[in-house]
């Protein structure tokens, strides 16, 4: 299973405006019927937004295309989300966990 995180950027976004993140949630989620999504986060940055999408798959290179397929056939089917834009498709990588990520544990 891969973390995959996607940032949406909406240009146009004011101070007061807010998503309707269940919308989102919820439009990613029917949108992933080809790919196996466990669940899915998002998170509020100012005019940007983080989408998680804990994607199962083979490989890393099959989990983000995946999961932006899936952010972008959403972005496309919502006319509230047409000004958003896909800034970043990727799993994060986390420093200082090279070798063995449980050592200290």
């Amino acid at each position: 299973m891969y973390l995959v995180h996607v940032t949406l950027f909406d240009p146009t976004n004011q101070p007061s405006d807010r998503i309707n993140i269940t919308r989102l949630k919820c439009l990613i989620m029917q949108n992933s019927s080809k790919i196996d999504v466990e669940h899915v986060v998002v998170h509020e940055q100012g005019s940007s937004v983080t989408v998680g999408l804990f994607v199962i798959s083979p490989n890393l290179a099959d989990a983000e295309s995946a999961a932006l397929a899936a952010c972008r056939a959403a972005l496309s089917n919502a006319p509230e989300f047409a000004d958003h834009r896909i800034m970043r498709c990727e799993v994060p990588l986390f420093p200082g966990l090279r070798d063995d990520p449980f050592q200290g544990f």
